[in-house]
């Protein structure tokens, strides 16, 4: 027995307290609608209405059933409502995992644009370091994640990838400093290389090293740095040159410069679980990468489509 159908015939009939009436408000017939009034008696066990070939009107347990029912009837449509509007991406909550590839303010960027839009769609942040991002996807920890690329995971949907230059951090006190910028090809092997850690993004990690090595910088050590924070105390403290993006505040002490003939580049994407069609995926992912491209930095990488075809290491670093 449909309980929920039988309830909402049985408001129609007791609001009308007319058979005919309450059958053409419901859009089905007087027979099966009187039908289905008898058998939500039976089942009860009780007598809901009384018929007269003049009148319907309710019982005493009727009377008292039909507030009860109301509010089940109006509860499950409420319900109805708020599932069709998450099916259309209207409202619900998304985990965002968040790690230092994610340009400060971007979160608040991507919060601010959906309150003005979507106010019942929230982002939850999750933090968590740049290597365990796809993990965390495929494992269902989080939803939607700004990763690096090239990636060796062919479980996720990526958005049209975004580009930066990587540049050379160095103290201001270096010779370097001084240039207008730094060419790969004259710095001396004994000087350390600074770069984050291949753990993060390992194919996009072995791709700047064989760049450097291919244009006749093979570094002595390679030094790993999570932050640009990080990276400037080891170019501040060691004989060191760091490869990082244009950052927004530079620190201290430090000089941001321009590689030689823009030779490397990074590209990352926003990604989610290949499989998740929620629209409210689709709709976070979309505005997160338009604050990236306003205010982040990045720039379209000439490349479309949501799915990443895998190319040669270093082809996706080589300007």
């Amino acid at each position: 027995m449909d309980l929920l159908r039988h309830l909402r015939y049985f408001v129609a009939v007791a609001e009308e307290l007319h058979f005919g009436r309450a059958a053409a408000r419901l859009h089905i017939a007087q027979s099966p609608l009187s039908q289905r009034i008898k058998a939500l008696e039976s089942a009860l066990g009780v007598e809901l209405l009384v018929r007269t070939t003049r009148r319907v009107e309710l019982t005493p347990a009727g009377a008292l059933l039909l507030d009860e029912a109301r509010g089940v009837v109006e509860r499950v449509e409420r319900l109805q409502t708020v599932v069709a509007r998450v099916r259309a991406g209207e409202t619900g909550a998304l985990r965002l995992g968040v790690s230092p590839d994610l340009p400060a303010g971007a979160v608040a960027a991507l919060a601010d644009r959906l309150a003005d839009g979507h106010p019942d769609v929230r982002v939850l942040p999750a933090e968590h370091a740049a290597g365990d991002l796809v993990t965390a996807l495929v494992d269902r920890r989080i939803d939607v994640a700004f990763v690096r690329r090239p990636l060796d995971d062919a479980l996720l949907r990526l958005g049209p990838p975004l580009r930066r230059p990587l540049g050379a951090l160095v103290a201001a006190r270096d010779p370097l400093s001084r240039g207008t910028d730094v060419d790969l090809a004259l710095l001396d092997p004994g000087r350390a290389l600074v770069l984050f850690p291949r753990e993060a993004a390992p194919v996009a990690h072995d791709a700047i090293l064989a760049t450097c090595h291919a244009l006749g910088f093979a570094p002595r050590d390679v030094l790993p740095a999570t932050g640009v924070d990080f990276a400037a105390s080891l170019v501040l403290t060691t004989p060191a040159v760091a490869l990082v993006e244009p950052p927004a505040t530079r620190p201290a002490g430090t000089v941001w410069l321009p590689l030689a003939g823009a030779p490397l580049a990074v590209t990352a994407a926003v990604a989610w679980r290949l499989g998740d069609d929620r629209p409210i995926v689709a709709l976070v992912a979309e505005l997160l990468r338009a604050v990236l491209l306003e205010s982040g930095g990045w720039t379209p990488a000439g490349e479309s489509g949501a799915r990443f075809d895998r190319p040669r290491p270093a082809d996706s670093l080589l300007a």
